[in-house]
């Protein structure tokens, strides 16, 4: 009987000695970190693009998806700190909501955007640092 499923094993390094196992390790922990830095700097601009209509949409997930975002920004913060970025890449991957906007979760875990008034011009979103 065969598996539908198999491991793609060609595509895994296989280093012969453990400095080579340790960059990999490394290469793939700095690999992952750039990636959750670039999505939470895509989906910032994504959300707050168009707030209210997004977190409306959201309905009752969107006080998740704010706390999801909110512990993300907590946790890659101090780690890019300390692998030494650039100050504007630690300010790109860890921006709060732009300036006068607030996020209110509600109880049923629904989000209420407070849009400062007047609204301001669109807003251009926060470059992806590569």
């Amino acid at each position: 009987m065969s598996n539908a499923f198999s491991w793609p094993t060609r595509n895994l390094p296989s280093p012969a000695s453990p400095a080579g196992k340790a960059a990999n390790i490394v290469r793939s922990g700095t690999q992952l970190l750039t990636q959750l830095v670039q999505q939470r700097i895509s989906s910032y601009n994504l959300f707050w693009s168009d707030p209210v209509n997004i977190a409306a949409s959201l309905g009752t997930g969107a006080a998740s998806v704010l706390a999801l975002d909110a512990a993300l920004v907590a946790f890659i913060g101090p780690q890019i700190t300390a692998a030494g970025a650039p100050a504007a890449l630690i300010a790109q991957a860890t921006v709060g909501a732009p300036a006068g906007y607030t996020a209110t979760s509600n109880a049923d875990g629904s989000v209420t955007i407070t849009v400062p008034n007047p609204a301001p011009a669109p807003r251009a979103p926060v470059a992806v640092h590569n």
